[in-house]
């Protein structure tokens, strides 16, 4: 007897057979070794299959999308030829002269009409826009001999050409004319640009691993874009595509390309009536590196779990062996189950706990009462919500279930505190071999547990932070057109429900800005404008503010200290935090309640805290409090950007944000920032004679305005246009650097991120250089300590987006200055 229970009896005699129970252990170890190699191998398998499927997948959808546009495409062109041509079967002898104006009567769009032709029968051309008509035979081109060769009246996808009067390539559309006597009466003709049909693919191509294409049945190649490079023509006629269009008229297949010998996955449509094949492949070697890295993964995981059962079957075995020798009692076996740090209890065949070791009774902590009841304080250890699960596995792993391989779940603490075990089950046999009972380990593993939460939540926050500073970058860039283009617009929409839909969408731009602000905020990358500010003299300010966005149902109470705080901070940013906070705090208060704001400092920081007692938040919903999106309130009542936007502020800051909450009880959010010293005062200033400033609209000014965001600069230049400047745009430095030493210009507004070698910081660096007398403007959705890593740069800043006014009173300041 021990006193915690009863040892089986078989157990001693079990242990002293070691050499039986080593071999089970090599035997047991080398059957899930080879048994995690066969579920590898299947799961490689596995994954290139999915790899291909995927790759095969979004080859279809990119075809059928492709197919879709090409189709719509050139059914719109081809009206156009039809109505052509059927103005010319209708007056045939028209003179040249009176083919182009009839041409230009039509009023078709100028890039299409100034693409339209038509070839006699003896190839001779019709010009209809140039300036100074040249004369052009086409009759030596494919497609003027197909035409007069064709039987039908199909349109015709020629083979691209260079044009013989502006030297471009250009994709000749045709539709034959035939004469009443059914002979050949020449053709119409629209010269389209490749772009039509290349350009969607160069925007939504996958990299230099696929490779698009536009066929003709006949065997020659349209277009074709692979490697990032863009081919018109070339014999196709040897390729594995046209053996399949033979068999089917859509379709997939994998074979080595003719034209540079690269494996592809393809997959193809024919486009019927117009007789060309659209095509989407991906490099088999591409796939295969899609999935490599993972399968590298599971090689490695397969690897250490091997590893690990490797190094727990040696330690078993060699524990087995030594207690064998040191142990041939039972009480020498109890002592040994005392010295392991694992909690471990001993199960009768039908998972009745009949013993456990003191470490179990130490760490649960149950009381005498409990002890002489039996071992029900054990299972009542196990967190509720752990407790089915770990009762499914002790029923799994009696059952000799190869699924029940280990359990991990939360155990109490004699102290309350709930940690997380890894449970395990092994057999005891008897001298014939039998099951005769089972040892339950339990290992420590919170540490590892909270470990991989904490890296699991901080990636999170990582990726999601790095993803809405992109994005939020972008919109900035976005909506600085659309407030812009809406200021424009006010003076020129007439009538009140004009200017009343203008506000309205002005309105949601600017509720639009806001968002964005909330999204660079949570990725730290929202521009401030730091400043000293005394924090009593803040909260006395916003006070009134704050009580009217209360209401009347919440006492509020403001605690202030009897010494001045100073932090430097975006005044505006934490105006609207204590705003975002106390608003929060109302609506965790239903039915009203108290509000305290608190300001203090300590040990060189300075405190605001917003306490309440509302209904405080769930450890669950504690823990998530400041993720990103996560919310409580319903649909269409918050962004789940709040709180997340007050830590992101806080952060940028120099700060922190903690939370305190207790369910029922209520909530503090006190934020921690860096204190300051006061502002010295500012010296006494002498009379002087007044100086009048420098007038900001002289001018005109020569001015030159460098943004890639086309829309962006247009609407400056309208802007400057509008007060009489002189407006030039580049698109990047070097246009702009160009620009510069062949015209003389007073001012340079330039955006700081732009592609190229130079961006706004270092083309500005240049401009001043070489240029001293150009000011500068720039312009950023960033700040400048985000756009830039340097802390020197000079010279002011507008943040996009902006309207007008903004705009307006940046303008005012630097020339001004």
């Amino acid at each position: 007897m021990t006193a915690y229970g009863t040892q089986a009896p078989h157990l001693k005699f079990h242990l002293g057979s070691s050499k039986r129970l080593i071999w089970a252990i090599v035997l047991g170890t080398t059957m899930v070794i080879a048994a995690v190699g066969a579920v590898l191998r299947e799961s490689i398998g596995e994954v290139r299959e999915d790899a291909f499927v995927h790759a095969l997948a979004v080859n279809n959808e990119t075809v059928l999308a492709d197919e879709t546009r090409v189709r719509s495409l050139l059914a719109s062109l081809d009206k156009v030829i039809l109505v052509l041509r059927s103005d010319f079967v209708a007056n045939p002898k028209l003179t040249e002269q009176a083919l182009t104006q009839r041409l230009n009567s039509l009023q078709m769009q100028s890039e299409v009409a100034q693409r339209a032709s038509f070839a006699n029968a003896a190839g001779d051309l019709v010009q209809t826009t140039a300036k100074k008509p040249v004369k052009v035979n086409v009759a030596d081109r494919g497609y003027f001999k197909a035409q007069k060769l064709a039987v039908g009246d199909d349109l015709l996808v020629g083979e691209p050409v260079q044009s013989r009067i502006t030297g471009e390539w250009v994709v000749p559309l045709t539709r034959r004319i035939t004469r009443k006597d059914g002979t050949f009466g020449g053709m119409v003709i629209l010269f389209v640009d490749p772009q039509l049909f290349s350009g969607p693919f160069e925007k939504t191509s996958r990299g230099e691993n696929a490779t698009r294409a536009i066929l003709s049945l006949d065997g020659y190649n349209r277009i074709n874009l692979n490697g990032g490079r863009m081919v018109y023509g070339g014999d196709r006629r040897t390729s594995q595509i046209y053996q399949e269009i033979k068999t089917a008229a859509a379709g997939s297949y994998t074979a080595r390309a003719v034209v540079d010998g690269v494996l592809r996955s393809v997959s193809y449509r024919v486009i019927n009536p117009y007789g060309i094949v659209i095509l989407a492949g991906t490099t088999v070697e591409s796939i295969e590196n899609s999935y490599r890295d993972k399968v590298h993964e599971r090689i490695i995981e397969a690897t250490l779990f091997s590893g690990m059962i490797l190094l727990l079957s040696v330690l078993l075995a060699f524990g087995v062996r030594r207690q064998a020798k040191l142990f041939a009692t039972e009480q020498n076996f109890n002592q040994l189950i005392e010295l392991v740090p694992q909690l471990v209890s001993s199960l009768d065949l039908q998972g009745a706990i009949t013993w456990v070791n003191s470490r179990m009774v130490a760490y649960v902590g149950p009381t005498a009462a409990e002890q002489l009841a039996g071992f029900d304080w054990v299972m009542a250890a196990v967190h509720p919500d752990d407790l089915q699960r770990v009762k499914d596995f002790n029923a799994s792993a009696l059952l000799h279930h190869q699924n029940a391989q280990s359990c991990e779940y939360r155990k109490r603490r004699f102290d309350g505190e709930f940690l997380w075990f890894s449970s395990h089950i092994a057999p005891v046999h008897d001298e014939h071999g039998a099951t005769g009972s089972y040892l339950q380990t339990g290992t420590d593993i919170h540490d590892r547990k909270m470990s991989e939460e904490r890296t699991r939540v901080a990636q999170k926050m990582e990726s999601i932070g790095q993803l809405t500073g992109g994005m939020a970058h972008d919109f900035n860039n976005l909506l600085a057109i659309i407030v812009g283009n809406l200021d424009l617009l006010v003076p020129e929409v007439p009538g009140e429900t004009g200017a009343r839909r203008l506000q309205v969408a002005i309105g949601a731009a600017q509720r639009g800005v806001g968002l964005v602000k909330s999204l660079l905020a949570l990725a730290s990358k929202q521009p401030l404008l730091p400043a000293v500010v005394e924090l009593s003299s803040l909260v006395e300010r916003i006070t009134p503010l704050l009580r009217h966005a209360l209401g009347q149902r919440v006492r509020f109470e403001v605690q202030l200290p009897e010494t001045a705080v100073y932090v430097k901070v975006d005044e505006a940013g934490l105006e609207a935090v204590l705003l975002n906070l106390s608003v929060n705090a109302r609506d965790a208060m239903p039915k009203g309640g108290d509000l305290v704001l608190r300001v203090r400092a300590a040990q060189g920081l300075a405190y605001m805290a917003i306490t309440d007692n509302g209904t405080g938040m769930p450890a669950a919903v504690l823990k998530r409090a400041t993720e990103p999106f996560f919310t409580t309130k319903e649909r269409g009542h918050g962004t789940g950007l709040g709180l997340s936007m007050v830590a992101g502020f806080a952060k940028q800051s120099g700060g922190s944000m903690t939370i305190e909450s207790t369910e029922g009880l209520g909530t503090t959010i006190e934020i921690a920032l860096p204190q300051v010293l006061a502002p010295a005062p500012a010296l006494p200033v002498q009379a002087i004679a007044p100086v009048a400033p420098a007038p900001a609209g002289t001018g005109p000014w020569r001015i030159l305005v460098v943004d890639d965001e086309p829309e962006i600069a247009s609407l400056v230049r309208d802007w400057l246009k509008q007060d009489g400047h002189t407006v030039v745009l580049a698109k990047n430095a070097a246009d702009a650097l160009t620009l510069l030493s062949i015209r003389a210009f007073d001012i340079m507004l330039t955006d700081i991120m732009m592609p190229g070698e130079l961006d706004g910081i270092q083309l500005a660096d240049r401009v001043q250089g070489a240029y001293p007398a150009v000011r500068i403007l720039l312009m950023s959705g960033y700040s400048k300590e985000t756009a830039t890593s340097r802390a020197d740069v000079p010279w002011p800043l507008l943040v996009k987006p902006f309207g007008k006014a903004d705009f307006a009173t940046a303008m005012d300041s630097l020339l001004r200055s």
